[in-house]
């Protein structure tokens, strides 16, 4: 019976089909256009930081020189590979905040760097963002590609074991990290200050190319008193930027997209970490012409 509900197919649908689909491509786009200028509220949670270290020079060759430069810790420039969830995302709207769903298991990879001015800001250069399989993640990719210039926006499928314990995830393009870790107590709070708080996402159209910053509200360094991230750790009901003891690491992101970088990929040189949760509000990200007009 539930067959003779659904209309035959014939060549009046189908013709009737394709302008539906341009309208709605066309309202994709003029509600990519709209959203673009608006911040969202963007919550992470199991946040898994890898990070391997690259050598300064190495990064600083392909940076625009005339306005970023490597941000270094203990002497070496780091990359970073996150898988998390993105929880929800919110425009905040004149008329409030407007919930726009969550994007599932992500994969994104970034470096560190500083404006080359007398402010010397502190920002996170996006080089991917990876999204998940399917119709859901296919908007994504399209809203990514088109907001976000100079980024590589991909496909990945990612899995988490329930009880923290291992990842995987394999992208579209054959780059891949597989890895079991023990979260452990120690907490390494000058390296998680060094990652997590950076007020500042970069966006680099290739290298040594046109830079673009934007500000992103709740990632300014915590005051003394906040630097054990307890109250975070409570809100989420975890632990809180815990460091991973990793056993089988195997990643090739960085090998794959990023060989000019020529990052330290390995168990060994890893430094992982695990974050509960991250809640920021992501500002539209502005040409960057001259770095000391841009913070004035």
């Amino acid at each position: 019976m539930a067959r003779s509900l659904i209309p035959q197919r014939n060549k009046d649908s189908h013709s009737c089909a394709q302008p539906l689909m341009a309208m709605a491509l066309i309202s994709l786009f003029a509600c990519l256009v709209s959203v673009a200028a608006l911040p969202i509220e963007e919550t992470d949670t199991n946040l898994i930081y890898c990070n391997f270290p690259v050598e300064p020079e190495v990064l600083a060759n392909y940076l625009n020189g005339d306005k970023l430069m490597p941000d270094l810790y203990e002497g070496k420039a780091w990359v970073s590979l996150m898988v998390f969830n993105l929880e929800s995302l919110k425009l905040q709207s004149p008329l409030g905040k407007i919930p726009m769903g969550g994007g599932g298991e992500m994969v994104k990879l970034s470096t560190y760097v500083r404006t080359k001015d007398s402010a010397s800001k502190a920002g996170y250069l996006m080089l991917d963002l990876d999204f998940p399989q399917g119709a859901r993640g296919w908007m994504q990719r399209a809203g990514c590609s088109f907001t976000q210039k100079g980024l590589h926006c991909g496909e990945v499928e990612v899995q988490v074991s329930a009880n923290l314990t291992s990842v995987f995830a394999s992208s579209s393009d054959g780059a891949s990290l597989s890895a079991e870790f023990e979260v452990l107590e120690e907490e390494d709070a000058k390296f998680l200050e060094y990652i997590i708080y950076r007020p500042y996402k970069v966006l680099q159209e290739g290298k040594q190319g046109t830079v673009r910053m934007a500000k992103q509200e709740g990632k300014d360094p915590p005051s003394p008193s906040l630097c054990s991230m307890a109250p975070l750790a409570e809100a989420a009901g975890t632990v809180a930027g815990r460091r991973l003891k990793v056993s089988n690491l195997q990643s090739s992101f960085f090998h794959k997209r990023w060989p000019q970088l020529s990052a330290s990929e390995n168990q060994q040189d890893a430094r992982c970490f695990l974050s509960p949760k991250l809640v920021f509000v992501d500002h539209d990200a502005d040409l960057v012409s001259v770095a000391s007009n841009f913070f004035a």
